[in-house]
């Protein structure tokens, strides 16, 4: 006991001589990259919550700024070309792994929303060819759908939320691309249903991460999955038919709008026929730089990197990021930003204006389907991790 007593004082002593030789040597190459790269420390926030508050921290820090987080930075980016370089130039740089494997990994496993490196490629290349398909039977196998949908609009003027009917439509569209059958979520509306019970487990764990509630969530989701595969693999063994390919605006500038829709007059419904509709698109995605689903992005440094611009007080500076950062990406703020957009950003201006084929390609046929069946549509209103509205999207539709 007495050897014990006479050793542990020098224990504690080696490790904080550790902790300080290691300390000093990491801030020393920590300066010495700075210098070789020329680079400067952003401007640092003060205390607060950068999250809730961020619009106003880059109108007093500048377009990048970091905060200082269980004493290691995190940078904040409004900056296109700091973006353009953590998710484009140097991408193999940067991964999402860290950030969303733990709430994430035990919904969707190792799949592409929450892996980096090989396994990213891997499972991007698994989920390719759900969406080859968009220019051929996605559109047909969107209309029956769509048509559901229709079935549930009021053709008097009387108000209807939008925003179930339309969760449960791209849930019924997204389970028949991949595995073939439809949920038909739409069509039951009874909440112990078990295709709701599942939609309510998956938009809860999906949408809102860590809770109490969350083993019940995932074991309801991973059954209910598991059936969908069960049927599609027996579908498939006995050769019977499946999907091959597995695969806030309303009244302004509407009558412009609705006569570019009307001019289609029975033209069928294409992947080309939509894609010619420059106006409709222009509105789409004005419409998404406006109010985006998704406003905030996050990854970490993979390695000691370099950012273009943000370090020093003008901003104009590189910043060196070291192994582990966080960079968080807000779009909300790229897409206001005055430099890009001038200085009536929060204006709905669809002239002025790359996105995912199917999704706008499905966007454009839900809001052409709605021009061709109503006259007149008007907005009845008096966040999670997707933008949606907290009092659903009521609208009343007035008859052709």
């Amino acid at each position: 006991m007495s050897l014990f007593i006479g050793i542990a004082p020098l224990c504690i002593g080696l490790l904080i001589i550790n902790y300080l030789v290691h300390t000093i040597y990491e801030r020393t190459t920590y300066k010495k990259a700075m210098r070789r790269h020329g680079c400067l420390v952003p401007k640092t926030m003060g205390k607060g919550n950068a999250v809730a508050y961020v619009g106003s921290y880059f109108s007093k820090y500048g377009k990048t700024f970091q905060t200082i987080s269980r004493r290691k930075p995190e940078i904040y980016t409004m900056d296109h070309r700091v973006i353009q370089t953590a998710l484009s130039l140097e991408f193999d740089k940067f991964g999402i792994e860290a950030n969303r494997k733990l709430v994430f990994e035990p919904l969707m496993s190792d799949g592409l929303l929450v892996s980096d490196g090989m396994q990213w490629v891997h499972a991007r290349v698994s989920v390719k060819p759900v969406f080859s398909g968009i220019r051929n039977s996605g559109i047909e196998t969107f209309k029956k759908h769509v048509n559901q949908l229709l079935t549930f609009m009021p053709q008097d003027g009387w108000t209807v939320d939008l925003q179930p009917l339309l969760n449960d439509m791209y849930q019924d569209k997204s389970i028949e691309y991949i595995f073939g059958q439809s949920l038909n979520a739409l069509l039951k509306r009874d909440p112990d249903e078990e295709v709701n019970r599942f939609v309510a487990a998956f938009d809860h764990r999906f949408l809102r991460g860590y809770d109490p509630e969350w083993k019940k969530d995932v074991a309801l989701v991973h059954e209910f999955v598991d059936k969908l595969v069960d049927n599609a693999l027996k579908q498939h063994n006995r050769g019977s038919p499946t999907n091959e390919d597995g695969n806030y605006v309303f009244q302004i500038e509407l009558d412009k709008l609705h006569a570019e829709v009307l001019e289609l007059g029975s033209t069928s419904l294409t992947f080309e026929s939509l894609k010619s509709l420059k106006y409709l698109r222009f509105v789409i995605n004005e419409s998404m730089r406006l109010l985006a689903p998704a406003g905030l992005s996050q990854c970490t440094a993979l390695e000691d990197c370099v950012l273009p611009y943000g370090g020093g007080p003008s901003g104009a500076s590189t910043i060196l990021v070291r192994e582990g950062t966080e960079i968080r990406i807000v779009f909300h703020a790229l897409r206001k930003n005055p430099d890009i957009w001038g200085f009536d950003t929060l204006k709905f201006r669809p002239e002025p204006c790359p996105a995912q084929q199917m999704a706008l390609t499905e966007i454009a046929y839900v809001l052409v389907r709605f021009l061709q069946e109503f006259n007149r549509i008007e907005s009845a209103e008096s966040i999670r991790l997707s933008l949606e509205s907290g009092n659903g999207v009521n609208m009343a539709f007035v008859n052709a």
